[in-house]
């Protein structure tokens, strides 16, 4: 991310910005390698791969503010591999992270992680530190600290199903789990600082968290959020929770958050209303439907029809409902400028 498309952030959060709402997209494996023409393994194997992807990317669409920006991510298996998962590689599709208990009571062995040395995470920052000059000199820095949330890497280690009926029939040792689970998210976001002095902000990324009920998200998730999101000095706090935001809307602020990418199948409107004034508003343009299948006209027309809903709302972030899918199509990207 650029200088001066950080600062662009900044400018939203603090209600300041002018004109037009900027556009942003988060952009990592999903997308990437397919828009690049290039295998998936390719992608997460080679170094060059990676860092040409990216540097395609931010030249092709210099206008654009991608999240995080240069990300050395592995899919859904960076953060659970840390624990013990094992990550199954696909050649045309995304990896998965396998399960490594069965119940919530095997939770208490799990080891806690080292985050310097367990699962993908060195490599992760190895990757990060090879091209940090190279990103530099392309007019970047490393600007974010990243990690998919609590609820995400939970239902990996012990599968989704379990994982719910979990925080019913076994609340207290849930809290044990997640308890696990944050402290060691806020271990990586603080050894990710302690690795790249130029990171000011967050980015956290859990589908999960919108699964529950109200009363859940009090008990189980806030308390965990406020944790994550104060484990760094950080000036942007990004959360993306495109399944049903309408649960966490109404805590961002509480928690920290200040902005959040949630779900096409919210308004700007109603989302607005569940967050209050001061969380920046990150969408909200259909990923599928627009971005893959839709035409720049189409992309461009949508984008016309939010610019008028939002109004004079100084705090609104040009995106999709989610992150850029598998198959998004350049010309739409484009067409939300």
């Amino acid at each position: 991310m650029r200088k001066d498309q950080f600062e662009t952030l900044i400018n939203l959060i603090e209600g300041k910005h002018s004109g037009r709402p900027p556009v942003g997209y988060i952009s990592d494996s999903a997308w990437l390698p397919g828009w690049r023409g290039i295998r998936m393994m390719d992608y997460f194997g080679n170094d060059e791969h990676w860092f040409q992807s990216h540097l395609a990317s931010v030249t092709e669409y210099k206008d654009i503010i991608f999240f995080p920006g240069f990300w050395a991510e592995y899919g859904m298996c960076t953060e659970p591999s840390a624990f013990g998962s094992k990550p199954v590689w696909m050649d045309e599709n995304l990896p998965h992270a396998e399960m490594i208990i069965e119940s919530i009571e095997q939770a208490e062995k799990i080891q806690d992680p080292n985050v310097e040395i367990d699962g993908l995470l060195p490599l992760v920052i190895n990757r990060m530190q090879n091209f940090q000059n190279r990103i530099v000199d392309a007019g970047h820095e490393i600007k974010m600290a990243t990690s998919r949330g609590p609820f995400t890497i939970a239902q990996f280690l012990i599968g989704a199903d379990e994982f719910m009926i979990s925080m019913k029939i076994e609340p207290d040792a849930t809290k044990v789990f997640l308890d696990k689970i944050t402290s060691f998210i806020e271990r990586w976001m603080q050894y990710q600082k302690s690795c790249f002095g130029s990171i000011e902000g967050i980015q956290m990324h859990d589908d999960v968290i919108g699964f529950v009920g109200k009363n859940d998200f009090e008990e189980f998730a806030l308390p965990y959020l406020k944790r994550i999101y104060s484990s760094i000095d950080a000036k942007v706090k990004m959360f993306h929770n495109d399944a049903n935001g309408m649960v966490c809307g109404p805590y961002l602020e509480e928690a920290g958050i200040n902005i959040f990418n949630f779900s096409y199948n919210h308004s700007m409107k109603e989302m607005r209303q569940a967050c209050g004034e001061n969380v920046v508003l990150m969408g909200n343009i259909p990923p599928i439907e627009m971005l893959i299948q839709g035409n720049p006209d189409m992309v461009m027309g949508y984008t016309k029809d939010l610019l008028n809903e939002i109004g004079d709302d100084k705090r609104v972030l040009i995106s999709a409902g989610g992150g850029l899918p598998q198959g998004a199509q350049g010309d739409n990207i484009k067409a939300a400028l």
